[in-house]
Formats: structure tokens, sequence, C-alpha cells
């Protein structure tokens, strides 16, 4: 089945701005985690088409350096290396669908490849919006809750009361003094600071995020839903 761009009107304005985007050739930043089983060489061409088909800048991201927080606090005994080796086979794989894809017609988007340590973890912007997560996470009772829930899924610490409404910071206490759940938040805070810094590292006015499904606490971060304040100019689009 051939990828479908879903659209979202109620969505908010992280929609309206990745639907906006996305008609208008923007910036796009296709993400790809290490170790995700969705990404598999048959996907990551149907993405690459779709995306190629427009004159656009595609920044293919594979965030190997924040998963390694991920593999840690999952028990890795080299959690570097197993970061690495994932990261590596999806960045192949892209390559290697961009090669095939060229030879089969034309492909006009521009692909370009996150060099991490070069071109993010230096950053002024970057590690001004790592500050800016860092403190949400540590001062929002209710993002702390949601990316504690999201890492617990992860490593198989549902919490207890994961039916509940309740937006209390001591929602489960464990969690919150679980080693590997603060080693595994890192990674979504390192995600956001680099999507927030996107804009500035890629010169864009806007830019969109691609993903296969809705990433709610992303969502409710762009649209303010934490701390009020609504962020201009990314956007999310599911393509599935």
């Amino acid at each position: 089945m051939p990828l479908k761009h879903e659209h979202h009107q109620d969505g908010g304005l992280i929609f309206t701005t990745g639907d906006r985007v996305l008609e208008e050739k923007g910036v796009v930043l296709f993400g790809m985690s290490p170790g995700n089983p969705y990404y598999k060489q048959p996907i990551i061409e149907q993405y690459v088409e779709f995306l190629g088909k427009e004159p656009r800048k595609i920044v293919v991201f594979v965030p190997q350096q924040p998963s390694v927080h991920t593999y840690r606090a999952m028990g890795s005994k080299d959690a570097v290396k197993r970061a690495k080796k994932h990261a590596d086979y999806l960045r192949a794989h892209c390559k290697r669908a961009i090669k095939k894809l060229s030879k089969l017609r034309e492909l006009p988007g521009d692909f370009h490849f996150v060099d991490w340590p070069r071109e993010v973890a230096t950053h002024v912007v970057y590690q001004e919006k790592l500050e800016e997560m860092t403190r949400l996470y540590h001062t929002h009772a209710l993002f702390r809750q949601d990316a504690v829930r999201e890492v617990a899924r992860v490593l198989g610490k549902t919490p207890r009361d994961e039916m509940s409404d309740k937006e209390s910071a001591d929602f489960y206490p464990d969690l919150y003094n679980d080693d590997s759940i603060r080693e595994a938040v890192l990674y979504i805070i390192e995600e956001f600071a680099y999507i927030l810094a996107s804009k500035a590292l890629y010169d864009a006015d806007e830019v969109t995020f691609i993903y296969h499904r809705s990433w709610p606490i992303l969502e409710k971060l762009i649209n303010g839903e934490y701390d009020g304040k609504p962020r201009q100019g990314y956007g999310f689009c599911i393509i599935c």
C-alpha cells in the first residue's frame, strides 16, 4: 500500500503547520529511531519515494546518540556500540533506497543525513533548547508524567495507574526514582531539543517532523499544552 498523509484538522497548531510545510515543500525531518521494528527496508523505500518526489530538503534524522540512553536503560553491556549498530543499519538502508529509486525515476528531493556530533551537539541553539527541555521536565509535572510514562512502556515498566486521569508528579514514585527511567527519559529530552533547534540548524522559518503514528507528548509540547507557550514554526505529519 502506498504511503498516505493523514490530515488532522482538529490537531491544533502542530498539525496545521505540518500540513502547510508539506504542501509548500518545506524542510522535513524524517526521523527513524534505532531499534524501531517498523523501519524495515520496504517501508524506508516507501518513505524515500514519498518524500523525495518533491523538490524539498529532507533531513534524515537517526538519533544514534540519544538512543544510547535507551539502550543503557535497557541494561545493554555496550549501549554505544548497540546504538551505532542499529543507527548504521537504518542509514545504510535509507542510502540504498535513495540510490535505487534515483536510478528508476527522478528524485528531486535533497536528502541530508544528520551528523549529530558535528552539526547538533555543539550548536548553541541546540544547547539552549536542551536546557529548556531539561528545565521543563524538572519543573512541569504533566510533561514529566507523560515523558516517564512513555519511556516506562518502552522499558516494560507500565505505571500501575495507567488508566488514571491523575496529573500528579507523584502518580508512581517508584518510576521517578528508577535509575533506568531517569536514564531513558534523556532520549526524549535530547530528541525534543533537536526538533526545537531544527529551524536554526537548517535556516528555516518552519519545519515539520514526519512519523508513522501520533506522538501525543510532542503534539502537546508544540501546541503549548504543558506550559502555555505554543511553539510556532514546528509541524508534525503522520504519514503511514
